[in-house]
């Protein structure tokens, strides 16, 4: 496998360069598919439902299928983006310059809509995305992330080297910038999932949270808008739909739109980790994970949550106050890893400090529901 695939990589990353694909770092891709080496929660029964929603699987979907992440480009130069009203999850992370990017999960491969502007590959992301065994799909990405997929013999999707097989150049944005034009759809992405050997139907069966098995709503006080700020060009900001039972998500001071229909999830999740700056000289966000803060909102509540991820591949955990495991509700999830540093700038309705202090150079949320200034 790995002598086929440096011979097709040298092709195909020709034809990529040719193509104008955009692409961060030098390394080869890995040899091998993930193997299924995600753990899982502990003690936990092999799940029968969405991994990444909690709610029942669609119909014809089996159970233990791989779920899909793709990269996304979070610039609003970019904007509109595709097909992330129909992911079950988003993840949002800082990555450099006071940017971030975004992680789309879907938990049925073959019923993937069409995504985009397909981004570059993160390590921090790549962490979430191999805690729950997903095929990652992406154009290029940092090299600490192309080390990773190689440290862990992780194969992914990537634009770098399947090239037009799986990726769409959509010639209508061509004004956008070629980093902006290039999309995956279950067409694409089965194309390029057979060119590397990996079959969506096996996986780890690994969710991406622990599931409530009957609703709550969180106890820790009003939760009507959430806002924070990745950077000071990066403000977020979701607010709370009594009508649809979902947070509306604002990004840049605007409605974060997938073509006309805004963003919408029922859970919102706000944790903080600790991060430093990658030894590279390139401003590149070095997430330290571990341990850390945050919060959980659904229904227009909230409740303070400490958070772990204890290696790269480890699932991420959430208990509350008690230190007791956390089970969200069922639904769609809008998960912000948020520097540390930034925490000051979160702001909550009512909302108080968590138990435990918040770390140096934070604080805990301000008590107005509107946005820090």
């Amino acid at each position: 496998m790995r002598a086929w695939m440096k011979k097709c990589a040298a092709l195909a990353l020709c034809a990529a360069l040719c193509l104008g694909l955009a692409a961060c770092g030098e390394n080869p891709p890995p040899s091998s598919p993930s193997g299924g080496s995600a753990l899982g929660f502990e003690g936990e029964e092999a799940p029968d439902y969405n991994l990444i929603t909690g709610q029942p699987l669609a119909e014809g979907m089996a159970a233990g299928q791989r779920p899909v992440a793709v990269m996304v480009r979070a610039e609003r130069a970019g904007w509109p983006q595709s097909g992330l009203a129909g992911a079950d999850a988003l993840v949002e992370m800082a990555t450099q310059g006071g940017h971030t990017a975004l992680m789309a999960l879907y938990a049925n491969a073959a019923a993937l809509p069409q995504v985009g502007p397909v981004g570059p590959l993160w390590d921090q992301h790549l962490q979430l995305a191999m805690a729950v065994d997903a095929v990652c799909v992406h154009i290029g990405g940092s090299v600490y992330a192309e080390n990773l997929l190689n440290a862990k013999s992780y194969q992914d999707v990537d634009g770098k080297y399947v090239g037009t097989q799986s990726f769409v150049f959509m010639t209508e944005r061509k004004e956008y910038g070629n980093e902006f034009s290039w999309y995956v759809n279950a067409e694409g992405l089965a194309a390029g999932m057979g060119t590397v050997g990996l079959d969506a139907s096996r996986g780890s069966n690994v969710p991406f949270l622990r599931f409530a098995k009957a609703p709550f709503t969180p106890a820790g006080g009003d939760a009507p808008e959430v806002a924070f700020q990745f950077s000071e060009q990066c403000p977020v900001r979701l607010v709370y739909d009594e009508a649809g039972g979902a947070y509306l998500k604002e990004a840049y001071g605007e409605a974060h739109k997938d073509g006309e229909t805004q963003l919408a999830f029922q859970n919102v999740l706000v944790l903080f980790s600790e991060t430093g700056e990658k030894p590279d000289d390139t401003g590149a966000v070095d997430y330290l994970f571990g341990t850390g803060q945050g919060w959980y909102c659904c229904g227009g509540k909230y409740v303070p949550v400490t958070w772990s991820k204890e290696s790269e591949q480890a699932p991420l955990e959430l208990f509350d106050e008690s230190g007791t495991a956390l089970r969200v509700n069922t639904g769609k999830t809008y998960l912000a890893f948020v520097p540390a540093a930034q925490m000051g700038t979160l702001n909550l309705a009512q909302a108080a400090q968590p138990a435990s202090s918040a770390p140096e150079g934070g604080s805990g949320p301000a008590s107005s529901s509107a946005p820090a200034a």
